[in-house]
């Protein structure tokens, strides 16, 4: 009788599992052994030949000034402004129009896109829209006869599946590598409290730089995540990649196509994560639900009749599983004033209650500055507090900028604090456009960065 080493077992059942073989008999043949891994050698070719003509490789150049000092230390710039190679990364059409979705941090800062398709055409891409909290982003480029890859649910992918990693990895073209699921609903954060709406798959599939942007696909050639980080020291595969799950990019993707900017839909709660023997008195699986602690007054959870205390299990059909960022990334998926189904535990029942969101913008105060192509936040002690100033700090948050507008173009950051428009100075939005409505040409903005205090000077449209 043949024998399975434990370690050949596990990679004939993940062959068996992944596509769909039967198990029945674990002692095999060699000629059997050969047939199960030709079989999976199969799907992967087809996987990959399926998307391989719409993964793209990114190339990006900035204007970068020469700087030299003076005797007494001071900067000067010298010559003229020279267009320079800063980066690479990798993508995938999502449009035979010319959409490609890519990771935030690929183009961030670039001043010229340069994407390569896989028939060695090589055409310059534009920014339609950027999401630093999902660290994603969309370009487009003019061309005919493109492949458009398609979507697949993250949501239906389960631990142990079979993925592929695909993009240019060191600067090496169309490279594609194979790994699982090794979790999913993964959060980076070290704070489980902090507000994010990163949520990442985690996958053994080697990720190297390079990756970043290019997509995370099933065995059936669908995107089901977009390859965005890796951890390691030396800042290569060690086994812990992640992808941007599918369901969080073709909501993002859709808002930046439309608007060029991010909207999301808010509920409301203040929520905790329950404690193993909380889930196993309510007979709930070990990751699953949230609870509710408390209630935002006249918010769309107080009107749609939650109380804390309230379990979350399913937001619009989709299960509550992984923390409460899972939470987060579920309401945003929805934007203000679409009405969402609530599916909590109440006294032992189950029961759906239905949610208008509010803007989560609009509730905290957030304001668009558009002459200048930014969202801000009113700063206030509180906040002035919490980024570490001794003392309060009056003028204006920068909380988003719309990549390729004024701010961005004059290097003003997210985080950036903005205290005066001409040497006038203001402590709110009205002020701030007042100041800019008078302005005229070149206008001197002061702002504050950590420590820092300084001027940019910014052309406003």
């Amino acid at each position: 009788m043949n024998h399975v080493a434990p370690t050949r077992l596990i990679a004939v059942l993940s062959c068996l599992i992944a596509l769909g073989l039967p198990c029945g008999v674990l002692a095999s043949t060699p000629a059997e052994d050969l047939e199960y891994a030709n079989a999976l050698s199969r799907a992967f070719e087809h996987a990959a030949d399926t998307i391989e003509d719409s993964v793209v490789h990114i190339t990006t150049a900035a204007q970068i000034q020469r700087v030299r000092r003076d005797f007494f230390g001071r900067q000067y710039r010298v010559g003229r402004p020279q267009l320079q190679p800063t980066g690479l990364g990798s993508g995938v059409i999502i449009d035979e129009k010319g959409l490609i979705v890519t990771n935030r941090h690929v183009v961030a800062n670039a001043d010229k896109l340069i994407v390569r398709l896989h028939d060695g055409r090589e055409i310059e891409a534009s920014l339609v829209g950027a999401d630093e909290e999902t660290d994603l982003a969309v370009i487009r480029i003019d061309a005919p006869d493109l492949h458009a890859a398609t979507f697949g649910d993250s949501d239906a992918l389960r631990v142990g599946e079979w993925v592929l990693a695909m993009g240019s990895p060191f600067g090496f073209d169309y490279s594609v590598t194979s790994g699982i699921v090794s979790a999913k609903e993964r959060s980076l954060s070290r704070d489980p409290t902090e507000a994010s709406y990163q949520e990442f798959i985690q996958t053994d599939a080697p990720i190297n730089p390079g990756n970043s942007g290019g997509p995370l696909i099933n065995l059936k050639g669908e995107i089901v995540g977009i390859n965005a980080a890796i951890i390691s020291r030396a800042q290569q595969s060690a086994g812990l990649g992640f992808a941007i799950p599918s369901v969080v990019v073709r909501r993002v993707v859709d808002s930046l196509v439309q608007t060029g900017r991010v909207e999301r839909g808010y509920l409301g709660v203040y929520m905790a994560e329950l404690s193993p023997e909380q889930r196993r008195t309510l007979g709930l699986r070990p990751d699953e639900g949230i609870e509710v602690t408390g209630i935002e007054k006249d918010g769309p959870a107080d009107r749609a009749g939650l109380k804390e205390g309230d379990i979350l299990l399913r937001i619009n059909g989709r299960e509550v599983v992984g923390g409460m960022n899972r939470v987060r990334n579920l309401i945003s998926l929805s934007k203000p004033g679409e009405t969402i189904a609530l599916q909590i535990l109440r006294d032992g029942k189950r029961i759906v209650k239905k949610a208008v969101l509010s803007s989560r913008s609009a509730l905290l105060g957030y304001a668009e500055i558009e002459s200048l192509g930014l969202t801000v936040q009113p700063m206030t002690r509180e906040i002035s507090r919490r980024l570490g100033y001794r003392r309060h700090i009056p003028g204006l948050l920068v909380m988003q900028i719309t990549p390729g507008g004024p701010a961005d173009d004059a290097g003003i950051e997210v985080g950036d604090i903005l205290t005066a428009v001409d040497g006038r100075r203001f402590a709110t939005v009205d002020e701030m456009r007042d100041l800019l409505s008078s302005s005229l040409g070149v206008t001197t903005i002061e702002i504050v960065r950590g420590r820092m205090r300084g001027t940019v000077e910014v052309e406003l449209e």
